[in-house]
């Protein structure tokens, strides 16, 4: 499978998947040196980061879908496609989830809970982009770009 959409010689999805993965992340180190300082700027700062995260992600998604219905039924880089897929679709929910106990909470230091579910959100992250790297790796989907 090559990647239907493209920016230049590269696919819109693993350029664009460095977005929301970049904003995540930092969202998380926010909210540790948030809980370190207790500054509620950290804790802004990391609202922010989520919500922009999610929103990009939401793009990532549907560039991703339209690259995953190019691969082939019943193959073994589908069937991980499909894997990396549900797994972004839960990172998505799970920093979306976070984002609204923050927006649910009065002060602006965000709750245990939501921290909590940001970092759950981060590790499955972390395992989504391997499944996309094993997706690239794998048989089904051959890369067009050298590095």
């Amino acid at each position: 499978m090559q990647t239907s959409a493209r920016i230049g010689r590269y696919g819109v999805h693993p350029v664009l998947i460095i977005i929301p993965l970049g904003l995540f992340g930092i969202s998380v180190v926010f909210d540790i040196v948030g809980m370190l300082s207790t500054a509620a700027i950290w804790g802004i700062a990391s609202s922010w980061n989520i919500a922009a995260g999610v929103l990009t992600g939401i793009g990532t998604a549907f560039a991703f879908a339209r690259d995953h219905l190019a691969t082939h039924p019943g193959t073994r880089g589908h069937h991980l496609s499909r894997v990396h897929f549900l797994l972004w679709c839960s990172v998505i929910a799970l920093f979306a989830a976070s984002l609204t106990l923050r927006l649910a909470s009065a002060q602006h230091v965000p709750p245990a809970g939501a921290i909590s579910l940001s970092i759950i959100g981060l590790v499955a992250g972390i395992v989504a982009g391997w499944f996309g790297e094993a997706v690239v790796r794998g048989a089904a989907v051959h890369r067009t770009v050298l590095y």
